[in-house]
């Protein structure tokens, strides 16, 4: 398969968001992307991350990484992370990526998926 990027940026105002996001690559979609805190205290550093749902609703398997870069409100980049994922056909998978940073300090979220 040709190499495919395609980079969506989310807002992360409200920390919530229940719809669907279409990514510009043909049946992967991005939902329920959340502003998450993993352990019992939101202040510890890696307690913290984003999660969602990586929908492939194609009939093929796909693999690739998917890169997500989380910025203040000043649109300085406070995270830069990669993650490798595979998904089948017609499936899909929550990720979810630890950070370094408070939810409370994201604005805005920059995701560049490549599928290979």
């Amino acid at each position: 398969m040709k190499n495919l990027i395609f980079i969506v940026i989310l807002s992360l105002s409200s920390f919530t968001f229940a719809k669907t996001t279409d990514t510009g690559i043909d049946g992967i979609v991005i939902k329920n992307l959340v502003c998450d805190v993993f352990g019992f205290s939101p202040s510890s550093v890696g307690d913290s991350g984003v999660t969602f749902n990586l929908i492939n609703r194609n009939s093929y398997s796909i693999k690739g990484k998917i890169h997500i870069e989380i910025y203040d409100d000043h649109g300085n980049r406070i995270e830069n992370r990669w993650r490798n994922f595979s998904l089948a056909g017609v499936r899909g998978k929550k990720i979810k990526f630890k950070t370094l940073t408070e939810c409370s300090r994201y604005n805005h979220t920059s995701f560049l998926l490549k599928l290979y």
